[in-house]
């Protein structure tokens, strides 16, 4: 969990309109300050770089402006170099959401290759093909910081492999991690 080096105040936090990329209109919490912040923009987005305490690591959003989707700044291969170029620490207002969002993926079989993963197999053999690659995430962005969390399995199918008893660990009541 990383605890921002300014919080925001849990007082500012009101509810407030956040636009979807569908044009729908949802309530949500939006933290507020004001303060001198690291920001960038151009004439297609605009950013923020929110500073972890200790100040080595920084959360960084960026928005696009009207006219510019998301998708259109996820293809920018230089985006987070001109962000990070065009940084300079001014006062401004913040309406920052609080949000917890989770994603999951369960078809990357295809992306990954078993020459790729030779190397972290090698104790277990030699794979004839990865069968399945599931990739879950999550994060969470309050007034006190961000917390997150990922993790991917990989199915392996192999050539040849001996079948013998082996013990149960079912996970299927409350457990520690």
């Amino acid at each position: 969990a990383g605890k921002w080096q300014n919080f925001f105040e849990k007082e500012k936090t009101k509810k407030a309109y956040f636009t979807l990329d569908d044009k729908c209109i949802v309530d949500v919490d939006m933290m507020h300050k004001s303060e001198d912040i690291f920001v960038a923009q151009s004439k297609t987005w605009q950013a923020v770089r929110l500073d972890y305490k200790g100040g080595k690591l920084a959360f960084f959003a960026v928005m696009p402006k009207d006219g510019t989707r998301v998708k259109d700044l996820k293809n920018n291969q230089n985006l987070l170099q001109d962000v990070l170029s065009a940084l300079s620490l001014q006062k401004i207002d913040l309406a920052f959401p609080k949000f917890d969002f989770s994603w999951i993926n369960e078809n990357l079989a295809s992306d990954y290759k078993v020459k790729d993963l030779e190397v972290a197999v090698t104790n277990v053999g030699k794979p004839e093909f990865i069968k399945k690659v599931v990739h879950a995430a999550r994060i969470r962005v309050d007034e006190e910081g961000t917390e997150a969390a990922a993790a991917t399995v990989l199915g392996i199918s192999f050539r040849s492999i001996i079948l013998k008893a082996r013990p149960k660990f079912e996970f299927n009541h409350p457990f520690l991690f």
